[in-house]
């Protein structure tokens, strides 16, 4: 697993120590419908209204991909919004069947979040990886500091992993980020982990567009091509 370096404030991957046959493969997790459960009606209640704002723009790729800072932010929970928020994140707990279908992989795993970069966040998110017993599967988990959309943080997260790995598999839930980022890196897999909110979307969507996309009901489902490559 990384290493918490308090020193910089930030996680490193401890390459000293990665093998010489280094695993060609890296999987990119976002946490929440993906790894993490949460009311499926909920799931993409905000792409949805986006949708219902602005039709299929919300799925243009992104105008660039931006360098995102990669540290913990030593700020305390700022209002009883965040604070409602925080707590109702903090009692989801992994989905069915994510321990085992994460373990299978021998690929580095990171987790790939648009959740807070600051430690109340940080800390509570990694209990609950660690209570679903995949904290120390992951290498490393990117989450969103403050000023940078959730598309922008993941789009720079795969973007680092492109650069470290001859191939790279990104799981989401959210079509809007998906599709968007898609577009920008062709040659990742992108796999859209669909609940019921997620289908209402892709049901307007032509997929043909995005030969590297699939589509799965749960995680057990993506096809060994697209896992192996």
């Amino acid at each position: 697993a990384s290493i918490f370096t308090p020193s910089q404030n930030k996680f490193v991957l401890p390459r000293d120590i990665i093998p010489a046959h280094m695993k060609e493969r890296a999987e990119s997790y976002d946490l929440d419908g993906v790894l993490i459960d949460r009311r499926p009606l909920l799931g993409q209640f905000g792409a949805l209204r986006a949708f219902i704002l602005h039709g299929s723009s919300i799925y243009e790729p992104p105008p660039n991909i931006p360098n995102v800072p990669r540290f913990i932010r030593e700020e305390g929970i700022s209002s009883p919004r965040e604070a409602i928020l925080l707590f109702f994140h903090s009692i989801r707990a992994l989905k069915r069947g994510v321990r085992e279908f994460v373990e299978s992989s021998d690929a580095y795993k990171f987790g790939n979040t648009g959740r807070s970069n600051k430690r109340p966040w940080v800390e509570m998110t990694k209990r609950t990886l660690s209570k679903g017993g995949i904290l120390e599967q992951l290498e490393d988990v990117f989450f969103k500091p403050k000023g940078f959309k959730t598309i922008e943080s993941k789009g720079a997260a795969i973007a680092e992993l492109r650069e470290r790995y001859e191939r790279v598999i990104h799981y989401d839930d959210n079509p809007a980020d998906v599709l968007g980022l898609a577009k920008v890196f062709p040659d990742v897999s992108f796999v859209i982990v669909q609940d019921l909110s997620t289908g209402l979307l892709l049901s307007r969507t032509g997929m043909i567009e995005y030969p590297n996309v699939q589509r799965v009901a749960v995680l057990s489902q993506t096809t060994s091509n697209t896992r192996l490559g």
